[in-house]
């Protein structure tokens, strides 16, 4: 049932959960799930694109005919499925030997799965070309939606209007297809990828860009290699729609310059003729001069955009740099608490095999390790917040009295009333939400902030409201 579930979700889950029944099917003995199992890994390699790993399973599989009634149905769909991938050939290179290879394909599975169920219908469509097109409108109305299944059978109704020559109510059922994609969470799509080739959708547009970007995530989310071919013919469309667009934009300016030109040779004569008035020559000039001061005015104020942009980016990348540092050093954190506790639970275990109990018993109630990884844990965020609050010190300082002042320690590390007042100043004010962050008891808790409160050249009674105002969105 996981399997089922994350199959058109998230490829890696599903193969996990498929690779973890196939384990307990063999260490088992349990022959029908260990098939079941192989049809489904077979199954998700396809959908991946990793059809070496796919056809190898397959093989392993042997004669669908030599199967149990049970398995054919299944495995013919993953089969069809395999076939259509290997086989395919672009519409405008298919022949009458690609249609008979087709037929053949359908010939062979195709009569292992139920006539009046929609998969039957939808695969017959997708592999022949031919289909019972009211039987699918009748199946589409009864399927519940939004839905995998409506998705994958608005798709086949698409490909039975565009084969009857129909454009625009192909692509009208392909959008309810791709609609039921994206409210069914299913990754493994490809009418968003055929919209985008749509007469409908501007390449150059803004719209077409974001579906490009939804096809390439999902693809990538999904680990999909053999549709990442697609989503990159996706995107070489729109980005040549855009270069066309650019090149319209170079000639207009270039229209543009010439026209200027033009202009100012006649402002030229214009000055030439108006001399010999000049009242009006001196109102020439003025204007002329107005025009310059507002170029000029222009001309800085760009400068001074361009500058914030490139300061505005600058620290955009600083930020997202740090993130980054921050994101990778608590993930090498748990990842390092992890396996320690694997290592652990490890030694333990053997130790309980061997029948070393009191050993096994001291290294459980044993508490080096926990306040190793607290410390650790200190560490990291320590150093998370002080890079992104380097003003906490200071902050915090001018609420306190002269003699009461603190200063950051020389191992870089925050004293715990002040990881305490640091917690407070990104939002978590209250004790027992603090306790159990830094793993304090509440009282710990309570005294060291009592402590910080008394130190207060302010009202000890705003004292924690004001630091919890340092970094709020109303103040930056």
């Amino acid at each position: 049932m996981l399997f089922e579930l994350y199959l058109k979700f998230d490829a890696d889950s599903a193969m996990r959960y498929a690779q973890t029944c196939l384990n307990i099917a063999l260490e088992k003995g349990m022959k029908p799930e260990s098939l079941m199992s192989k049809i489904d890994l077979a199954t998700i390699y396809i959908f991946r694109g990793d059809m070496y790993k796919a056809q190898k399973l397959l093989t392993q599989l042997g004669d669908i005919s030599l199967l149990e009634e049970s398995y054919r149905t299944k495995l013919a769909i993953a089969m069809l499925e395999f076939k259509l991938r290997v086989n395919y050939q672009p519409p405008r290179l298919r022949d009458k030997d690609y249609q008979q290879q087709m037929d053949n394909i359908w010939a062979e599975y195709g009569k292992y799965l139920t006539q009046d169920c929609w998969m039957h219908a939808y695969y017959k469509t997708i592999v022949t070309e031919r289909t019972d097109l009211p039987q699918l409108l009748a199946m589409v109305r009864d399927t519940p939606k939004p839905s995998i299944q409506a998705a994958m059978l608005y798709h086949a109704v698409a490909l039975s209007y565009k084969k009857k020559g129909d454009e625009k109510t192909y692509y009208h059922f392909l959008i309810i297809s791709a609609i039921n994609d994206i409210m069914s969470a299913n990754r493994e799509a490809m009418s968003l990828v055929q919209i985008i080739n749509s007469p409908f959708i501007n390449k150059d547009s803004k719209r077409a860009a974001e579906y490009a970007m939804l096809c390439a995530d999902n693809a990538k989310n999904y680990n999909d290699k053999w549709r990442s071919l697609d989503v990159v013919t996706a995107h070489s469309i729109i980005t040549q729609q855009y270069e066309k667009r650019l090149e319209g934009r170079e000639t207009a300016m270039k229209i543009a310059i010439v026209m200027l030109a033009l202009a100012v040779v006649v402002i030229c004569l214009l000055f030439y003729l108006v001399l010999r008035k000049r009242r009006k020559a001196i109102e020439l000039i003025a204007n002329i001069r107005t025009m310059n001061q507002t170029l000029q005015d222009m001309v800085a104020n760009e400068k001074r955009m361009q500058a914030q942009l490139k300061a505005n980016n600058d620290r955009l990348e600083a930020e997202i740099q740090l993130r980054n540092t921050n994101f990778i050093e608590v993930y090498k954190l748990v990842s390092k608490y992890i396996q320690d506790v694997k290592e652990f639970k490890k030694s333990v275990y053997n130790q309980i095999t061997a029948g070393k109990i009191d050993k096994a018993r001291s290294a459980l109630s044993s508490t080096t390790d926990t306040e190793k990884y607290k410390h650790s844990f200190y560490q990291q965020f320590d150093q998370a917040f002080l890079t992104s609050h380097p003003d906490f010190i200071s902050k915090l300082n001018t609420l306190l009295q002269p003699d009461s002042q603190v200063s950051l320690p020389e191992s870089g590390e925050l004293t715990p009333e002040l990881r305490i007042y640091a917690l407070v100043s990104i939002g978590i004010t209250d004790s027992v939400s603090i306790a159990s962050f830094l793993h304090y008891s509440p009282q710990t808790v309570y005294n060291y902030r009592l402590k910080m409160r008394h130190c207060a050249c302010i009202s000890e009674k705003t004292f924690a409201d004001t630091v919890a105002r340092f970094y709020a969105k109303a103040d930056i």
